[in-house]
């Protein structure tokens, strides 16, 4: 479902604008009505559950490091945005915007 949130065209253009050091370009508009409302439960419970807190920051930051490796072996920046606009990738945008880590 958290992948289904953000659709690929979507992720493509948030990830294009986080890249190039915008801020601010993550608003629940991007998700589809269905998913603002799992957004909204994310949300609060990643504040209230410390467990949870945990493994959504350990899954951010394995998938940074991945996009990072990414980055270093091909400079071109193809194999990075794939891995961004997978679901895995949309699972980060959404888990990220949802625990404050990206706005």
């Amino acid at each position: 479902m958290i992948s289904r949130a953000v659709d690929p065209a979507t992720a493509s253009a948030i990830w294009n604008r986080i890249r190039a050091g915008q801020r601010n370009v993550m608003v629940r508009s991007i998700y589809s009505p269905e998913a603002r409302g799992a957004f909204d439960q994310v949300a609060a419970r990643v504040k209230t559950d410390a467990d949870l807190a945990q493994t959504v920051a350990r899954y951010l930051s394995d998938f940074e490091r991945i996009v990072k490796e990414a980055d270093s072996r091909d400079p071109s920046g193809r194999l990075a945005h794939t891995h961004l606009i997978s679901d895995t990738g949309r699972v980060y945008l959404f888990l990220a915007h949802a625990s404050g880590r990206i706005s």
